[in-house]
């Protein structure tokens, strides 16, 4: 699964939705809106969750960004 930007589906309202659970616990992550839209908000977001996370800075989220991302929200 790869989702980056301008991708409008449920993956992205997904990713987006984790996101802003992470940013309640780590200010540096921006404040987004999940909307389903992988614009450039959620693209900084991601960009700063994948630096957060120690994972490459791409912008996108792949198989490795996903799982950090959803292991954090399922187990925080």
């Amino acid at each position: 699964m790869r989702t980056s930007v301008y991708d409008n589906s449920q993956n992205v309202f997904e990713v987006q939705t984790a996101l802003r659970k992470l940013r309640e616990t780590h200010k540096i992550i921006p404040l987004i809106t999940p909307d389903g839209v992988f614009g450039p908000e959620t693209t900084e977001a991601v960009l700063s969750a994948q630096e957060f996370f120690s994972l490459p800075r791409t912008g996108e989220v792949d198989f490795d960004t996903w799982e950090v991302l959803f292991d954090y929200y399922f187990n925080s």
